[in-house]
């Protein structure tokens, strides 16, 4: 389930760019998921919040501030590329540890 609310989180933000606008639709969607399924409500926030690191996009306000101070220098494609890749891995990553604690939780 933790999966499925990452994944989800994931095509929010790739089709909304804001993670601001992903935490406003995402929630009255997976509130009902979250619910009925017995999770644990942390858990599911945090696989949420790790879905929303998926991509950094030149419409979300967070790449800008990025953009403009630490890639200045970089052009706009290789910028783009750079916070892909880095949030792609930090989501992976952190996606993993996350399981890593639901398992311990569960034991």
């Amino acid at each position: 389930m933790l999966l499925a609310l990452f994944m989800l989180t994931a095509m929010f933000k790739l089709l909304q760019g804001s993670s601001m606008a992903t935490f406003a639709a995402i929630g009255p969607v997976a509130a009902p998921i979250v619910a009925t399924s017995g999770i644990s409500p942390i858990l599911a926030v945090l696989a949420i919040c790790l879905g929303s690191f998926v991509a950094i996009l030149p419409n979300d306000s967070f790449y800008w501030l990025v953009r403009n101070s630490a890639l200045a220098h970089h052009s706009q494609i290789k910028a783009i590329i750079i916070l892909g890749v880095g949030s792609v891995l930090q989501a992976i990553v952190g996606f993993a540890v996350l399981l890593e604690i639901s398992i311990i939780n569960l034991a």
